[in-house]
């Protein structure tokens, strides 16, 4: 059997991490070693290769060249230009930039990794103001795990420097060029940011992966879901074939095969479920109290991410988020409300939170709250005979809104829901759960408030 000698000699031969003893006993004594061992090596090879898709950048004709207007007059420390010079080495010994007598250029920047090494990326800013617009959607984490719900199994593939596998046309190679103490170089290859690369890595991702309706994929991270180990098998093979045939190959050290439970975009998911990460959840329970507006906007970027497992997230982050306004000094002034929001939000993270993967077949639950300054709801189904939650929405009331009767303040939380939840309720029948008796009248009295009818 091909798929199983490839599927071992993947894993044993690169150490990807994998669910122990999953792939070693799967191995076929009768399959074709050799084309396997080629196969296995081209899907996972760690050194990039150039996919069949290209990209061309559209730059706005009337617009002229930023290289007079954009200068790199940054010093950066010995230390940083040293590791910058090596990755222009390394970057032009696998031809995915050159050297360029372009009019254009902009700026390096330097991101700092995990790992202590560095990504190189160019200051895009003023080059992303003359490219046209690229309207290619962004898949979202909700549409991805109406996906997950049934899988039993999970494997997940990283692409080698994903952007770097796809080729740009020669005709748009000029627009990335960029300052170096080597000279002019520009990119033979998406680059890192600009505007239109996420976009474009995505559709080529998006595109190569359409036929396979066992794959979800976010940018450069694939997630293969299977129900049972035999069709899961049979999945990772189809999907290394068809990033094969495109030309993509995928990073063996940061693969994970055969799984029933798997991280996947700061989630831990198994079988139904699904949860935060225990890593970014002690990020959170490890933070300190700000001391700028800077600082605050880290806070709640971090926790806004998992909002949808805290229930009335935006009543709780209040007083935090408030510390953002423009009427509000940089340097914040902490009081005991806010010290009370900050010791909320770490409660509820430490607690654990478990949300259910939705159910398209079953029916949901909708129940709606409102508070003197926020509202919220929950979309439940049931699972074991108990309702249990899919998801948290809530915002905070604006302030003509917390001027409202309680009774508009619920009406206005059912609207919130509906519309938060649409994509599970449209077209279905579901069952709405509210603690205000006016609202269940509404249908039949046509003498309520005008805004309430609305």
């Amino acid at each position: 059997m091909v798929l199983d000698n490839c599927l071992t000699d993947l894993v044993l031969g690169n150490n990807i991490k994998h669910n122990p003893g999953r792939f070693e006993k799967k191995k076929d004594q009768n399959s074709e070693g050799d084309d396997d061992e080629e196969k296995s090596n081209r899907a996972a090879a760690p050194m990039v290769t150039r996919s069949k898709t290209k990209k061309d950048n559209n730059i706005k004709e009337e617009e002229k060249p930023n290289g007079k207007e954009t200068k790199d007059n940054q010093q950066k420390p010995t230390e940083t230009q040293r590791a910058i010079q090596k990755e222009l080495n390394s970057m032009l010994e696998q031809d995915i930039i050159r050297p360029s007598t372009s009019p254009y250029c902009s700026p390096i920047t330097v991101v700092n990794k995990p790992d202590g090494s560095i990504r190189l990326c160019i200051d895009f800013r003023k080059l992303d103001s003359i490219t046209e617009f690229d309207n290619e959607p962004i898949p979202q984490l909700e549409e991805i795990m109406t996906r997950v719900h049934r899988a039993k199994y999970f494997s997940k593939l990283d692409m080698t420097k994903g952007y770097f596998q796809i080729p740009r046309e020669e005709n748009s190679k000029k627009y990335t060029a960029f300052q170096t103490s080597m000279g002019l170089m520009e990119f033979n290859y998406l680059p890192f940011g600009l505007s239109t690369t996420a976009p474009s890595f995505n559709r080529a991702m998006s595109r190569t992966l359409q036929g396979l309706p066992f794959v979800a994929s976010y940018f450069d991270d694939i997630l293969i879901l299977s129900d049972s180990w035999k069709e899961h098998v049979q999945h990772i093979n189809q999907t290394l074939e068809t990033l094969g045939k495109a030309n993509f190959t995928v990073k063996p050290s940061k693969c994970m095969l055969g799984s029933k439970e798997i991280n996947f975009l700061g989630h831990v998911v198994s079988h139904g479920l699904i949860k935060p990460d225990p890593q970014k959840t002690e990020k959170i329970l490890n933070l300190q109290r700000p001391k700028t507006k800077k600082d605050v906007r880290k806070i709640c970027g971090l926790a806004n991410y998992y909002r949808r497992f805290i229930p009335f997230f935006a009543n709780i982050m209040a007083p935090l988020t408030n510390l953002t306004r423009a009427s509000f000094p940089n340097t914040v002034i902490w009081t005991a409300e806010c010290e009370r929001a900050f010791n909320g939000l770490k409660q509820a993270m430490s607690s654990n939170p478990v949300l259910i993967l939705p159910d398209l077949n079953k029916q949901f639950v909708v129940r709606s709250d409102a508070s003197s300054k926020a509202i919220g709801a929950v979309l439940l189904q049931e699972k074991d005979g108990i309702l249990r939650p899919i998801s948290y929405v809530s915002r905070k009331l604006l302030d003509r809104e917390q001027n409202y009767p309680i009774c508009e303040k619920e009406c206005l939380g059912v609207v919130f829901a509906l519309h938060k939840f649409a994509r599970y309720l449209m077209m279905r029948k579901f069952l709405l759960q509210v603690d205000s008796k006016v609202l269940t009248v509404m249908k039949i009295n046509k003498s309520l408030n005008p805004r309430l009818l609305r």
